[in-house]
């Protein structure tokens, strides 16, 4: 129920199937716009490898890397109807997000308010966080549209305690197993909502058997875990052999306020304009905000439920995350943050409305949502600006020097799977892509899980190249692995460098 009072404002003028209509439509805009200006990069090459195999082939080499199946699974069909481009591979992940601004809409409509419901649809329409990972080819959009959906189911089962919200529930947490293991987090935060409900506003017998102890909760819980069975000893096996890639550096003080930066604007906040540092600027707007989150569970200590899952939904999962990732291994990736940042639009939307002094003084809630959305547009501005990887270029320029028989090497392993994905599947040469791996595989698993069981594709010493032309293409990073020093003696450079952004290409005759 709304604490706010009655207005014909911008928020209470459309039909609520109007506006939602409305903030979906202007969602896809504003993701489908650019969806393939950048190249697919790394571990976007690696879908598209993994996704066109069988949905057994999958399962196995999926248990070989670190993530599970689902994902690839529905990606797999999906490339079967819409194809192998970059805007259809990634428009899986649009679809889903779009989906987020709909579930999002009926769980705060239901929590709290319709007009806190239309200002979530529509933060979450143009939240660059957002409209960033609706663009890639990878389990995030998944990820948060799953979350969303459990979430949203939870409310509805603990509502009217259906045996059929229940179930799907389960199902759906199950889903989320299946698709990211940071919804162990999510589980984290349903278990702590509900033990909540048995201690607020005071802990009883009644209140425990109505949620901890309920056994509709218990059966919902217990058959995602069944669904969950056959993938449990590959997850045991994933969690606990696998550490922190190198690249992830420790916790501090500024990372939390950095994620909050990057939600905002997809920018950490950091640095200078002019002279104006932006750092201390971004580190108090975080605090307000934390000061404005707590305000509002003051005023709402009475109904304070749906606040606290909120609360749980946005900040719980990357505060343990944070305080996990001051170790030897951190796990603190912003990215893996999606699902919380659905959570902070819906947050925002819920202090504007909700909230003093936003609810008692329409002005000023007129002002902020208009400030919050003009940089929410500004961070989609810096979302298309970061959108600059430029391999779909350089596999161009290689393509227009090849000749068939031709080598084709990536001298840097972090260049394989892209590259590998213009050559062979868009420009289709007849030469097979080869990884350049003398040693192991660098990173986690994507090698081992795709390529150690195709030797073909893996060289381990240049002298094993076979080329019927007498050329050799190998493809890198500027200045790092293209023009190489550990070349055999008699490879010799045939033409000149072909660079686009930090990617290079150089052809070398064998003589």
């Amino acid at each position: 129920m709304s604490l706010g009072p009655k207005t014909k404002d911008t928020l209470s003028r459309f039909s609520d199937n109007t506006w939602l209509l409305a903030t979906v439509v202007l969602g896809a805009v504003v993701r489908f716009f650019n969806i393939s200006k950048s190249s697919i990069w790394h571990d976007e090459g690696y879908t598209m490898m993994l996704a066109p195999q069988s949905p057994a082939e999958i399962w196995h080499r999926t248990g070989l890397d670190v993530h599970p199946p689902l994902y690839y699974w529905t990606l797999h069909f999906w490339m079967l109807l819409f194809g192998t481009s970059e805007a259809a591979v990634r428009s899986l992940s649009l679809v889903l997000m779009l989906g987020v601004i709909v579930i999002m809409f009926f769980l705060i409509r239901r929590l709290f308010s319709a007009r806190a419901a239309r200002l979530t649809a529509l933060f979450l329409a143009l939240g660059p966080f957002v409209v960033r990972y609706s663009q890639e080819a990878r389990m995030y959009g998944m990820l948060a549209f799953v979350a969303a959906l459990a979430t949203y189911l939870l409310v509805r089962a603990l509502d009217g305690n259906r045996w059929t919200d229940w179930l799907l529930y389960g199902i759906s947490v199950a889903m989320g197993l299946y698709t990211y293991y940071y919804v162990i987090f999510m589980i984290v935060f349903h278990w702590a909502y509900i033990g909540f409900r048995w201690i607020y506003p005071k802990p009883s017998w009644s209140s425990l058997k109505s949620s901890l102890l309920s056994p509709k909760w218990i059966v919902a819980n217990a058959l995602a875990i069944l669904i969950w069975l056959p993938w449990m000893p590959t997850a045991y096996i994933q969690l606990t052999k696998i550490q922190s890639p190198p690249w992830i550096p420790k916790a501090t003080l500024n990372t939390l306020p950095a994620s909050f930066g990057q939600f905002l604007t997809f920018t950490d906040i950091g640095g200078h304009i002019g002279n104006l540092p932006l750092t201390p600027i971004r580190n108090l707007l975080f605090a307000l905000f934390g000061v404005s989150l707590l305000g509002l569970l003051v005023q709402r200590r009475k109904q304070a439920r749906p606040v606290v899952l909120m609360l749980l939904y946005a900040g719980l999962t990357p505060f343990l995350v944070w305080m996990l990732s001051f170790g030897a291994h951190p796990k603190y990736v912003d990215r893996y943050f999606v699902f919380a940042a659905v959570a902070f639009y819906a947050l925002l939307a819920i202090l504007y409305t909700e909230s003093w002094p936003w609810r008692s003084k329409r002005w000023l809630a007129s002002l902020s949502i208009v400030v919050t959305l003009a940089v929410l547009i500004v961070g989609i501005g810096d979302v298309y600006r970061q959108a600059n990887h430029t391999m779909r270029q350089l596999a161009g320029g290689v393509e227009a020097g090849y000749q068939p028989g031709d080598a084709l090497v990536a001298g840097d392993f972090y260049t394989f799977f892209d590259f590998r994905y213009y050559a062979t599947v868009q420009a289709k040469l007849p030469s097979p892509v080869q990884a350049y791996v003398p040693n192991e595989f660098p990173g986690c698993c994507e090698g081992r899980s795709l390529l150690y069981d195709q030797p073909q594709l893996v060289l381990k010493n240049w002298g094993d190249v076979q080329t019927t032309t007498s050329y050799v293409w190998v493809i890198g990073h500027v200045g790092d692995s293209v023009v190489r020093n550990d070349l055999p003696a008699n490879w010799h450079r045939a033409g000149d460098e072909v660079v686009r952004g930090d990617l290079a290409a150089q052809r070398y005759q064998v003589q």
